[in-house]
């Protein structure tokens, strides 16, 4: 049994998509879980669904950056809002499939006697698609993209899951494939900014296919 981690990547979650995508297609996962932390969560999420991520990329991830690319701002300030708007089409109504098997992590604030730091939250566990949908923005907040510090869920002042030491596996008892920016290909770190050009994000894409596919027999060793 194998559990998949998705490392915060900002705009490179396009390539992590690409990954995902190969993995889905060349590996049976009924009995992997998927854990995610900041746009790590999204390439999780799918695979969590067991939708077909080609379909989520080109029919869901693409429409909304050219939506983004209409605004004065591009992302900033409409980014939470775009996010929302568009992955809760794609959401299931139903969460049993996905419950218990996705992993989402952000950073809780914490005041501890007006000394406030940052503590990691894990939360795989949800009512409804409109609770995950919140819980998604949670990892992946950003205060430039919003007109708030911070975002509130179920009560916590919450950010980026990314503010938080790296802690990503929730499994002791399975293989750990987990995947960070830096495992097959050099990357700028400029590129974590959220370019909204599709063309862009469509090479991210195919990068992440073609590293995927190129260590395919590495990959294989977490599915025996």
């Amino acid at each position: 049994m194998t559990e998949i981690c998705f490392s915060g990547c900002g705009g490179l979650y396009n390539y992590y998509f690409g990954i995902a995508n190969v993995i889905q297609k060349n590996f049976d996962l009924s009995d992997t879980i998927f854990t995610g932390k900041s746009a790590g969560c999204f390439p999780a999420l799918v695979l969590a669904m067991d939708s077909d991520i080609d379909d989520i990329f080109y029919n869901y991830n693409l429409p909304f950056l050219r939506e983004i690319n209409s605004y004065t701002f591009g992302a900033l300030f409409n980014w939470n809002d775009m996010v929302r708007k568009h992955t809760i089409k794609y959401l299931p109504n139903e969460l049993d499939k996905i419950n218990n098997r996705l992993h989402c992590h952000f950073a809780k604030l914490e005041n501890n006697y007006n000394i406030f730091s940052w503590s990691p939250q894990v939360v795989n566990n949800w009512n409804n698609k409109g609770d995950l949908m919140e819980c998604l923005i949670a990892s992946t907040f950003i205060p430039c993209f919003d007109k708030k510090l911070f975002m509130n869920y179920r009560g916590y002042n919450c950010m980026d899951g990314f503010m938080c030491k790296h802690q990503l596996p929730v499994s002791s008892d399975r293989k750990i494939l987990e995947f960070t920016l830096d495992k097959w290909r050099d990357m700028n770190m400029n590129w974590m900014w959220c370019y909204t050009d599709p063309e862009w994000a469509t090479t991210l894409y195919k990068w992440g296919e073609e590293d995927a596919n190129k260590n395919i027999l590495e990959l294989q060793e977490y599915f025996i």
